[in-house]
């Protein structure tokens, strides 16, 4: 009956929001690093206060050097399912940075 109904309509908006979490994550991924991107990917226009971070990202593709200078409160961050050939890919500005989590990283 209509309980199906609502779980169907639930189940697909939890795909929409996953699937627009995962486009958004593409963009960040394809392109420059910019504040713009940040401003999206973290909530807040305020990046000198973020102080963790979440992404997925192949620094093939990106250059990571200044998220260091673009969120230097930045104490922890997580790389799932990211593509590095080095830490170095990171620079040298996460001077703040405590905490690194590299789950599945594949590091060459």
């Amino acid at each position: 009956g209509s309980s199906s109904g609502s779980l169907d309509t639930s189940k697909a908006a939890a795909a929409a929001e996953a699937a627009a979490e995962a486009a958004v994550m593409e963009e960040f991924m394809a392109e420059v690093l910019s504040t713009d991107k940040l401003w999206r990917l973290t909530g807040t226009r305020d990046l000198e206060s973020v102080e963790t971070l979440r992404l997925s990202v192949d620094a093939d593709r990106m250059n990571l050097n200044d998220l260091g200078h673009l969120l230097p409160a930045l104490c922890e961050l997580a790389l799932y399912e990211a593509r590095l050939s080095s830490l170095r890919d990171l620079g040298t500005g996460l001077t703040a940075l405590r905490v690194l989590r590299v789950p599945g990283v594949g590091l060459r």
